[in-house]
């Protein structure tokens, strides 16, 4: 059983214990929600792609798990005094810093009761000493953790909560939406866009040296121009295509080879949810004209004139006809 003096240091040990747990919790909030409010503002104006989310999702909670691990681990070395955190002497000596007047004494008490328990004699006026501290320690003031937390942290959390508080009340539509992406990380969501381009041409097949035109349709806040994309053996190539009535027309000339094209706009915009405005990609699909390299023509008399099918050359063009 614990002496009175040890019991004092115990509960104060309990609530020193308490005390570093609360203003552990601030200052890592002092950290973590800008920290918070930062990743949730990159995600209300870029929207981010699934990886991209995923991963800043999983930095998030990597450190709130380690900020609270180490939250849990300091409680537990200070509470139950691992690698001398805590120990009685170091307690006395911190109230004795915000007691003078006590300091002494108590750290007598301390040595009492180690004397106590090595050394019978005299263990009566030890306990009675050590019973009289305890009581003037019982009349030492007393504060609730909330009271005990350093004023100038308070002050500095309240900034920080009430300047995101009001960031986010500003913010709010944005934010909400950043928000639920950022609890879905895996779900895919389309960035809102000023315009749609949609092809209207969509596959075609043609001969070989044809000439095609290709339209593609805008709807909203449309651009003047748009860029046209192909793709053949040759490799990649541009081309811009105007705008007339909400249409854009490209025309390909002299087509020799299947080829994958699109139309897009580029946002030269960095801070915008979307960097690229395009069609799906369509394919021109190139057939060979048939090319007559040589022509055979089989004559077969009427049966009445009593000869037999011939076989005429393509290249010679006198034809020997029957007489009469």
């Amino acid at each position: 059983m614990n002496s009175p003096i040890k019991s004092y240091l115990e509960e104060y040990r309990q609530w020193k214990a308490k005390l570093g747990i609360a203003k552990s919790s601030i200052q890592f909030a002092k950290f973590i929600l800008p920290l918070f409010a930062l990743i949730v503002s990159i995600e209300a104006i870029f929207y981010n792609s699934i990886p991209v989310r995923s991963h800043l999702v999983a930095y998030i909670i990597g450190g709130i798990c380690s900020l609270v691990g180490y939250i849990i681990l300091e409680w537990i070395l200070h509470r139950y005094q691992f690698f001398g955190n805590s120990t009685d002497y170091i307690l006395a000596n911190d109230i004795g810093a915000q007691f003078p007047h006590i300091k002494d004494r108590l750290l007598n008490a301390l040595q009492l009761d180690a004397q106590i328990k090595t050394d019978p004699k005299g263990k009566d006026l030890a306990q009675a000493a050590i019973a009289q501290i305890r009581k003037d320690v019982d009349l030492l003031p007393t504060q609730t953790i909330l009271e005990a937390i350093p004023q100038q942290l308070k002050r500095h959390f309240s900034y920080w909560l009430g300047g995101l508080t009001i960031l986010f009340l500003f913010t709010f539509n944005f934010s909400i939406s950043a928000i639920d992406r950022l609890l879905h990380p895996s779900q895919h969501y389309n960035a809102p866009v000023p315009f749609t381009l949609t092809s209207l041409s969509n596959h075609v097949d043609v001969l070989g040296g044809d000439t095609i035109s290709v339209s593609i349709a805008g709807f909203g806040n449309l651009p003047d121009s748009i860029t046209i994309v192909w793709n053949d053996k040759q490799g990649e190539h541009h081309a811009t295509a105007h705008e007339s009535e909400e249409l854009y027309t490209f025309t390909f000339p002299n087509i020799r080879q299947n080829l994958v094209w699109r139309g897009q706009f580029e946002n030269d915009k960095f801070f915008s949810p979307w960097d690229v405005i395009s069609t799906n990609l369509d394919t021109i699909f190139v057939t060979d004209r048939p090319i007559i390299e040589s022509v055979n023509f089989t004559i077969i008399p009427p049966p009445y004139t009593g000869e037999s099918a011939k076989s005429h050359p393509g290249n010679i063009t006198n034809l020997q006809l029957l007489a009469g």
